[in-house]
Order: C-alpha cells, then sequence, then structure tokens
C-alpha cells in the first residue's frame, strides 16, 4: 500500500495471495481512493468466490497462474487502450471547453463592437473570430 501511495500507478498488477495485505483488501483500498485505477489479479486460487469477490471490489481482470507472457501482454494491451481512450476523452472536453470560451468571448465582443459602431453582427462576428483565430499577434494567442 505504501508503494501505491507513494507512485500512484495508473495500472497494478497483483496477487490474491500477499504477504501484509490480502490482495482483495488491498483492490478495495485502492479503488477507494481511486476508481480509475486499472487492477489486474494474477493468481493460483480457481475458486468463483475470489474471482466473485474481485468483480465486487472493482479488480478489472483476473488472470489464473500459470500465466504466459502472452497472457500479461494482452492485459497491458487491454489498459493501455482504456488509458489512452480516457486521456483522448480527457483532451476532447478540454478543447470544447476551451472553444466554447473563445466563443463565448468572441460573441461577447462582436457585440460590444455592433453596439458600439451600429455595424452589422454578422461581419463584426467574422471579424472578431478571425482575429482570435488567425491573427499572428500575441494578443489572439492570450485570448
Amino acid at each position: 500500500m505504501n508503494i501505491y501511495q507513494l507512485e500512484k500507478p495508473d495500472i497494478i498488477l497483483a496477487d490474491i495471495n500477499m504477504p501484509r495485505m490480502n490482495g482483495l483488501v488491498f483492490a478495495e483500498k485502492v479503488k477507494a481512493d481511486n476508481k480509475e485505477v486499472l487492477i489486474a489479479f494474477i493468481t493460483g486460487y480457481d475458486y468463483f468466490d475470489y474471482a466473485l469477490a474481485a468483480l465486487k471490489t472493482g479488480v478489472d481482470d483476473y488472470i489464473l497462474k500459470p500465466v504466459s507472457r502472452k497472457d500479461i501482454e494482452g492485459v497491458l494491451k487491454k489498459f493501455t487502450s482504456i488509458l489512452e481512450e480516457r486521456n483522448r476523452d480527457k483532451n476532447l472536453g478540454l478543447i470544447k471547453t476551451k472553444l466554447k470560451e473563445t466563443t463565448m468571448t468572441a460573441i461577447s465582443l462582436s457585440i460590444f463592437v455592433t453596439n458600439l459602431f451600429k455595424i452589422s453582427s454578422r461581419s463584426i462576428f467574422e471579424f472578431v473570430w478571425n482575429l482570435l483565430f488567425f491573427s499572428k499577434y500575441p494578443f489572439a494567442m492570450a485570448v
């Protein structure tokens, strides 16, 4: 548990039978701290009760020993894909938020300039939008 708390990994490969703490208790504590951590048990216990308890704890995969390199690679590829998808979703959300903020800024500036100069709101919006996105000046980068 100490290593988990220091390192905060995204992926954990553990056994149910560990020296200081039962793997099920460990997984439960990790998931309580961060539900996003991906956990796979690699264990020799072929009991349905253990597998069920692991699923209830939130363990993401359960591999029976003996394991092959292919088994480990399969789990790691699966977990890596999940993490990449989460990052894509997170980045897409940030881009959408930034675009919405920038659009609102462009609309606000358009309304201000339209009222100030009594010019067509569509042409002002296009001007402000182009200024924000296509200008080479630092002003556009800061907005």
